[in-house]
């Protein structure tokens, strides 16, 4: 990448900020953000999020109108088979206190189905769409009981290395007025 002196100009320089980095090498770009879309249909709400081939943890969330309760779908890719959770969690004060935590590896490796209703929405495992043929792509649908403006984001986790994740990439949170 780099050739004669000014490999070691930077080697001996240390860390470089941003603008050094973009001097030196012209361009700096970042990561992407995760292509992130939804569909509401009556009280039918399906949400997706789609990573790349180093995508190994995705996350959608949904935070409950009034502000006060979220709930995250995350799926992870392990060895074998996908592994999954759903998170419950109250805000208190400036942070978020997780409430409960359901387990989904029996029901997406075919065991029994699982669901659940908390912070104004419904949900059952056989909603989940898993990334297929290297698509990326993982989706729930939830069926949403209260009225309001919900907010739905989604998120992925890249491995630099194996089983090795970088920060959440989060999409911008979406409005969904119900």
């Amino acid at each position: 990448m780099f050739s004669g002196t000014t490999s070691r100009i930077i080697s001996s320089a240390g860390g470089l900020s941003l603008a050094a980095l973009v001097s030196v090498s012209g361009v700096a770009t970042a990561a992407p953000l995760p292509s992130f879309g939804y569909a509401l249909v009556g009280d039918s709400l399906t949400a997706h999020v789609t990573g790349d081939r180093r995508t190994g943890v995705w996350r959608i969330r949904f935070v409950a109108p009034a502000g006060d309760k979220r709930i995250d779908f995350v799926l992870h890719s392990g060895d074998v088979s996908w592994l999954g959770s759903v998170r419950v969690s109250r805000r208190q004060g400036n942070s978020w206190s997780l409430v409960s935590r359901q387990r989904l590896d029996a029901a997406l490796m075919g065991g029994p189905t699982t669901s659940g209703c908390q912070a104004g929405i419904c949900w059952d495992s056989n909603s989940l769409r898993l990334p297929r043929n290297g698509d990326g792509r993982f989706g729930v649908t939830v069926r949403l009981m209260q009225t309001g403006t919900y907010r739905v984001s989604g998120a992925v986790r890249e491995a630099s290395e194996p089983f090795i994740y970088d920060s959440w990439l989060v999409s911008s949170p979406r409005s969904v007025v119900h």
